[in-house]
């Protein structure tokens, strides 16, 4: 997930981010977890987009 930030030009919502995934089940609902320790390890920064929340490398 983190070089899928890395490689997007701008900051990415999390639909687009589930959009990226190709996978079924419940996982989606652990992506927020996943981005928050992306986050915490300064992999990923949290941003404000259009009202909502976006990610970016």
């Amino acid at each position: 997930m983190a070089d899928l930030l890395a490689a997007s030009p701008a900051p990415l919502p999390l639909a687009a981010i589930e959009a990226r995934f190709k996978g079924r089940g419940p996982w989606k609902r652990g992506l927020p977890t996943l981005l928050s320790t992306l986050e915490a390890l300064g992999r990923a920064q949290c941003v404000p987009q259009d009202g909502a929340s976006a990610w970016r490398a």
